[in-house]
């Protein structure tokens, strides 16, 4: 396993893969507590696999609303760069990231496929309620 440093874009990039991978291409914002909640329920794989040590960022959610300030940060990276789109506020994010692109940030991102992968499972449990 890479011992780079973890950067959240990485993090947000993994799992963007990852859903891909899953055929995932909407995620309802309405209940915005629950999306940022397989946020942390992924970030809590990526932080026990790849070590809190070599992590750059830490996803923490709000006590009382549950949402999270880095959680925007990886959909404004997302949008910013075009793997995602918004169809109107508090509606849906359509991800549009390629096959190609998956691949390479799965392939290419530190700490690997296996972890992204693991963690996009626990993402979508949440997200799913399962």
């Amino acid at each position: 396993m890479s011992t780079d440093r973890l950067e959240l874009r990485d993090f947000g990039n993994g799992i963007l893969a990852g859903l891909h991978t899953r055929n995932v291409d909407i995620l309802n914002e309405r209940e915005l507590g629950n999306l940022h909640a397989s946020f942390l329920a992924a970030f809590k794989i990526v932080e026990e696999r790849y070590g809190r040590h070599n992590l750059r960022f830490a996803i923490i959610t709000h006590k009382v609303y549950g949402t999270s300030g880095d959680v925007d940060q990886i959909f404004r990276n997302w949008l910013g760069v075009g793997w995602a789109t918004k169809d109107a506020p508090g509606t849906l994010y359509r991800l549009r990231i390629s096959d190609t692109s998956a691949e390479k940030f799965l392939s290419e991102l530190p700490g690997g496929r296996d972890l992204y992968l693991d963690a996009t499972t626990a993402f979508l449990k949440q997200y799913r309620g399962y």
